[in-house]
């Protein structure tokens, strides 16, 4: 059980405080600007790896993948979205060939996952918001236009921590 509390801990998503256990991370606006601030740093790594690195035939079950989120999107399927975003970065760990950097990411994803679903959840806007981010980063990456996909991906990084952060000012309710 020990190992399990650390490993979450390592995840940000318990607190261990001595004495009383571990309670759920809170969603603080410190949080939130902490995971974009490194998922910005990890994710625009493995954006210009990819972007320089992918050789021809690739890049198709990205084009694939895109379609689908595509699909999800004019279906309502929002939790097939949700987790086909992931799917999309996990994808590219291949072009980075970085044991340390896919360790990093996949210790952050869990608070990225619950700060991306507060952005996304129950809001058209913000899932429309995220199919065109996809969409550009996609054509930057194919054009090998490794400042633009950079560019996209603070952008939309920087866009996501604002709406989660004014999200938890208004007093909606953070996940757990």
């Amino acid at each position: 059980v020990r190992e399990a509390y650390l490993i979450l801990a390592r995840r940000y998503l318990i607190d261990i405080v001595p004495r009383k256990g571990a309670v759920v991370s809170e969603m603080t606006p410190k949080h939130v600007r902490d995971v974009y601030e490194m998922n910005i740093l990890l994710i625009g790594q493995l954006c210009r790896r990819a972007t320089q690195n992918w050789q021809e035939g690739e890049l198709d079950p990205f084009l694939e993948l895109l379609q689908l989120m595509e699909g999800y999107v004019a279906n309502g399927q929002v939790m097939k979205f949700y987790d086909a975003t992931f799917n999309f970065a996990r994808m590219a760990y291949r072009f980075v060939d970085n044991p340390y950097l896919e360790d990093m990411l996949e210790d952050l994803q869990p608070a990225v996952r619950r700060t991306y679903y507060f952005a996304i959840n129950l809001d058209q806007a913000e899932i429309d918001a995220s199919m065109m981010f996809f969409r550009e980063l996609m054509a930057c990456i194919l054009e090998r236009d490794v400042d633009g996909a950079e560019q996209k991906l603070i952008q939309f990084g920087e866009h996501q921590c604002d709406t989660v952060l004014k999200r938890l000012e208004s007093g909606a309710a953070a996940p757990a």
